[in-house]
């Protein structure tokens, strides 16, 4: 269970279907989290399957993650994280800040936003599964992740 540490009804302008609403959200306010939580509770769920995507949850691993200084890599190494350099082609990451605000006001669809989790310290990337594959020697599935 998430550690909830209030609830309240406010006006957050949630953004449901493309446009805000402009009725009260029930928000959850959660906890900070831990200082040294790369080190410890993540490290050890790196490589390992979580569940995301709530309330339609679905299965994926736990391919990086990041705090505003440092970068755990998948091989389990803590680098410095260089947030103004990223590989050509792909996507700028997303500021802490613009995660916080977009789970509190939405994304668009049922169920995202109303959610302030305060300053967000860890970002976790994940690798969703993608289907299932059979072993032809065997006959035994396989789960596929995304790249």
């Amino acid at each position: 269970p998430l550690p909830v540490v209030a609830a309240s009804l406010r006006a957050i302008g949630l953004d449901c279907f493309g446009t805000k609403s402009k009725y009260k959200t029930l928000v959850l306010e959660l906890p900070a989290s831990q200082p040294e939580l790369l080190e410890t509770t993540v490290r050890g769920l790196l490589g390992k399957s979580v569940y995301v995507d709530w309330p339609m949850t679905r299965e994926a691993r736990l391919v990086e993650a990041r705090d505003s200084r440092r970068r755990l890599a998948p091989d389990g190494t803590l680098r410095d994280d260089d947030h103004h350099h990223h590989q050509e082609g792909a996507p700028p990451r997303d500021s802490h800040e613009a995660l916080r605000r977009k789970h509190l006001l939405g994304l668009g669809k049922p169920g995202d936003g109303g959610l302030d989790a305060q300053a967000v310290e860890v970002v976790l990337t994940v690798a969703p599964v993608r289907g299932l594959e059979v072993d032809p020697a065997t006959g035994a599935l396989r789960k596929l992740f995304a790249e």
